[in-house]
């Protein structure tokens, strides 16, 4: 008996690691907001000398900056692969429900990594996965 249980533990294991993850929705219009929960805002608007109050930054527009800049290691990868990046960025921009497979969020969250610093992709990537800044944080 203590054998068979096991073996269906096992299995229900096996067979949930093999099963992919569900698609998410993801509103790609929500404000980012730092450490103190304030918003982060762009400050070009004051560096171009404009009155104006800066713009909050919001997950599209970090993503789409993300997705479109030419890293340094984009320099040898193909064209197949840089408009796959142009087409998420197309699809996610300004948008408020974005589906999204699990492989395209790591694919956000991995050049939001390289293009900006710690401030930005904390706020970024606390939206793009919830899960697991949660995870993370009873870590601590």
């Amino acid at each position: 008996m203590k054998t068979l249980l096991t073996i269906i533990c096992f299995g229900a294991l096996a067979l949930a690691e093999d099963k992919p993850a569900a698609p998410r929705h993801i509103d790609f219009t929500q404000v980012l907001t730092g450490v103190d929960g304030k918003t982060i805002n762009y400050s070009e608007a004051k560096a171009a000398g404009d009155a104006k109050a800066p713009s909050p930054m919001t997950l599209g527009d970090v993503a789409l900056v993300a997705l479109e800049s030419a890293l340094e290691e984009d320099r040898t990868m193909p064209g197949a692969d840089k408009f796959r990046l142009d087409d998420l960025a197309r699809r996610l921009y300004k948008n408020k429900d974005v589906v999204l497979p699990v492989e395209d969020i790591a694919t956000i969250k991995t050049r939001i990594g390289k293009a900006f610093g710690p401030l930005v992709v904390g706020a970024a990537w606390r939206l793009l996965d919830p899960a697991e800044t949660q995870a993370s944080e009873k870590k601590k």
